[in-house]
């Protein structure tokens, strides 16, 4: 009569990793992936960290969530996405950055996944600092009134006078509505 050895086999499900036992080192165990981290496949020695721009709230995950548009998360293995704030926008889901509000434009809530073009009339205002007239536009909260004798160029970032404006139209090739707020 033969005898055959036979070699116990153990596959942990997706969800999980095999580890070994505490108390029997030789032993193993399943354990559920922590939150964070995934495992979409069976049989397998660890979890995977959810990518950035991804998070994993629940324990014994196959995968991960996408942060939604607003939101993102720059590192890997995290259970939540941080919010943009104002001034920045995530247009995309599945950031690992937000974007900051490009120059003459503004972003006055958190969480958005676009930046306005400040209105007729407006510019976004210089950063403290700058000294100068022309809007600083990088990261703003709000746009202000042109003085009085005053016009927003087409870009939102610089409030000129008339001759000023038509001059720089003219260079520009740009076709704007002169707007003059009183």
């Amino acid at each position: 009569s033969s005898s055959s050895n036979r070699e116990c086999v153990f596959f942990c499900p997706s969800g999980s990793y095999k580890s070994s036992s505490v108390d029997d080192p030789s032993l193993y165990v399943c354990k559920r992936c922590p939150e964070g981290k995934h495992q979409g496949q069976p049989a397998q020695d660890k979890c995977e960290n959810c990518a950035r721009g991804s998070y994993q709230n629940y324990g014994g995950s196959l995968y991960c969530f996408t942060c939604p548009a607003g939101k993102y998360q720059p590192f890997p293995g995290r259970t939540s996405c941080d919010t943009c704030p104002q001034g920045q926008f995530g247009q995309w889901a599945g950031e690992p950055a937000c974007s900051t509000c490009h120059s003459g434009q503004f972003q006055p809530l958190a969480g958005q996944p676009s930046c306005h073009l400040c209105p007729t009339g407006y510019v976004v205002p210089p950063r403290s600092g700058s000294g100068g007239p022309k809007g600083g536009g990088s990261g703003a909260t709000s746009c202000a009134a042109c003085p009085k004798g005053k016009h927003s160029y087409a870009d939102g970032t610089e409030c000129l006078g008339r001759f000023e404006l038509i001059q720089r139209q003219a260079t520009d090739g740009v076709s704007s509505t002169l707007a003059r707020v009183s």
